[in-house]
């Protein structure tokens, strides 16, 4: 099945789509707050994390002799790898913890009461993490490889996160069927795309906290698309 942008099923657009994620954000305030809380904590750590690195390279700034430099080069290759644990250790639990959004998203789509026991279910949450480094290591590959191409592979993957959460499907298949979903509603699926980076800009400003409202924006709105134009979907 092919669908062209001015075929979409009726309620598949862009604005209503944003229209319901406020109104089901307004009417499960505690859930959608309390799971994107847990994000903003994790953000705010990694901040943290990456701090001696911070101040290790605004010390260099201030050296004037030899051994200054070379004490200062120790430092920075100090803080650079305890940053980069830190850094590391703090994403792979945003990207666990995105989970109990992206959840609720879903469980309100299909109607369902949403509960904070509900949304912090870790059911298909190894599918779920293989997708996402799936789509970053793409992603990021196509980045190396030339700008566009890697722009093009975050707009065509931007579903397969949600298709491993919902179904548990591997990497491969999670990858496939985003494509699929995406080139039945390109028009579409690039606003949403446009979307979801300005939620994650404006969530990563003044400490995380805005995470607390863009964060459970962009899963339902996500949440909306995908469920409208995939219910037909085989993979």
């Amino acid at each position: 099945m092919s669908w062209s942008d001015s075929q979409l099923p009726q309620g598949s657009g862009i604005g209503s789509s944003l229209t319901w994620a406020w109104n089901t954000f307004r009417a499960n305030p505690a859930v959608f707050v309390v799971t994107a809380l847990v994000v903003a904590g994790i953000q705010f750590g990694q901040q943290i994390a990456v701090q001696p690195m911070n101040d290790a390279l605004i010390a260099c700034l201030q050296v004037q002799t030899v051994g200054q430099q070379n004490a200062c080069e120790s430092g920075v290759t100090s803080a650079a790898f305890s940053s980069a644990i830190g850094f590391i250790f703090f994403l792979a639990l945003t990207v666990l913890a995105t989970i109990w959004s992206i959840r609720a998203a879903l469980l309100a789509y299909s109607g369902r009461t949403l509960t904070i026991p509900d949304a912090f279910s870790m059911h298909n949450a190894a599918p779920f993490a293989v997708a996402v480094v799936s789509v970053l290591v793409v992603g990021i590959t196509g980045f190396a490889l030339c700008i566009i191409p890697g722009i093009l592979a975050l707009f065509l993957l931007q579903f397969a996160p949600f298709f491993a959460l919902d179904t548990g499907a591997g990497p491969v298949d999670a990858l496939r069927a985003s494509a699929q979903l995406v080139r039945r509603a390109p028009a579409l699926c690039l606003a949403l795309l446009a979307f979801n980076v300005s939620m994650f800009i404006l969530g990563g400003l003044f400490l995380g906290i805005p995470t607390l409202l863009t964060l459970p924006l962009a899963a339902l709105t996500t949440a909306h698309v995908y469920r409208r134009l995939s219910a037909p979907l085989t993979f």
